[in-house]
């Protein structure tokens, strides 16, 4: 039996970020995406506690060993994001999950809605930043 997490006010950033990304480890796969009243709606696998939340279960400290074991995964799932020409711009412990059952120590990382490109598409070369007041 599956279980899967609702996520409701997804962004389009975060609904093409997770097509785009959902087929490596350590992002979520959509299941479904719709409206649901006034609501958008965007169905991916049920994931565990974020970092945060395990930090303070935790009492806010981790052993070395976790901690290697956890950076490596999150370098690895952002590495990822920009070598797809995005950057996140939400980097936060809140945003990275652990998965439940047996891949219980993977990282996930969710919450592309600030996810911008960096890169253009065809060209893959720097887009320059435009200040805007």
């Amino acid at each position: 039996m599956q279980i899967y997490m609702f996520i409701f006010y997804f962004t389009l950033n975060d609904m093409i970020s997770y097509l785009l990304f959902s087929l490596v480890g350590g992002i979520p796969s959509i299941k479904w995406s719709g409206v649901d009243g006034e609501d958008n709606v965007l169905v991916i696998d049920l994931l565990g506690p974020s970092l945060e939340d395990l930090f303070v279960y935790c009492g806010r400290k981790f052993q070395l060993k976790t901690v290697e074991m956890l950076a490596d995964q999150m370098i690895t799932r952002i590495e990822y994001a920009h070598s797809k020409g995005f950057l996140h711009r939400d980097i936060k412990p809140d945003n990275f999950l652990m998965c439940l059952g047996r891949k219980a120590k993977q990282v996930y990382i969710i919450d592309f809605g600030l996810a911008k490109r960096y890169g253009a598409a065809t060209t893959h070369l720097h887009i320059p930043y435009r200040y805007t007041a």
